[in-house]
């Protein structure tokens, strides 16, 4: 009941100043806790100088907590518990007594296989954050809503099979590492050892491949079980939403 208490008393505040903002309409909210409602808004992504337009007024995003425009809320990435040194913006994909923001991060790699060849690939990767109102997002880690969700019985059944699946993870996670780290070794060992010694071929390094193919198995299934224990922890903020409706 105490924990449950001192969770409420430090939301409380998040919750009656995120009602004094109309959210049915375009809002930029700044750092001041100042708002202003333009009617149009343009986002400057400028590596030098970035900025939100809110009609033709220039806001620098480092004084932007969430801007609004099109339907679609945006939360300034600086503005969290942990912040990192860019200012860029996620967008909010569900709302609630928590809100869940989504970071979509793409890797272009680009190599050439011929000199007149050029191949690129992209990889996706996405972290999630929420928060409660207008205050500071988090990350979406076991730590984090271990303290958030405590006492709330409904989203800790869900959340708390998200423990036993951390040790299962690791443990592959771990272990895979440690086999890369060997085939490596011993790969480096065989081509010191052929140095006096004629190569056959890939069966010299057969011993090493077998451990780098066992290792990347083992982190692939790491990611898995990883992924498996976002979906759940999603899981148990959508419960206390549903059972915590504003």
């Amino acid at each position: 009941m105490k924990n449950i208490l001192i969770i409420f008393l430090g939301i409380l505040p998040l919750l009656s100043f995120s009602q004094s903002i109309n959210t049915s309409q375009n809002f930029i909210l700044l750092r001041s806790d100042k708002i202003i409602y333009p009617s149009k808004i343009v986002l400057n992504r400028s590596i030098f100088k970035g900025y939100v337009l809110g009609d033709g007024i220039e806001y620098l995003n480092k004084n932007i907590k969430f801007f609004r425009e099109h339907g679609q809320v945006f939360v300034n990435a600086s503005w969290a518990e942990k912040p990192g040194s860019k200012h860029d913006y996620f967008p909010q994909i569900e709302s609630g007594r928590l809100n869940i923001f989504q970071e979509t991060v793409i890797t272009k790699t680009k190599y050439n296989m011929h000199s007149r060849h050029q191949t690129e690939t992209v990889s996706k990767n996405i972290n999630y954050y929420y928060n409660s109102g207008f205050g500071k997002i988090k990350k979406l880690k076991y730590k984090n809503l271990k303290i958030d969700l405590q006492g709330y019985e409904e989203s800790m059944k869900y959340f708390n099979s998200v423990k036993r699946s951390r040790i299962t993870s690791r443990t592959f996670d771990y272990v895979g590492y440690a086999l890369c780290l060997f085939g490596i070794y011993k790969g480096v060992d065989r081509v010191r050892k052929s140095e006096n010694d004629e190569i056959k071929g890939l069966g010299d390094f057969s011993e090493a491949l077998t451990y780098l193919g066992s290792g990347f198995g083992s982190l692939i299934v790491a990611n898995f079980l990883l992924k498996k224990e976002e979906e759940k922890m999603l899981k148990s903020i959508r419960v206390f939403n549903l059972k915590n409706k504003q």
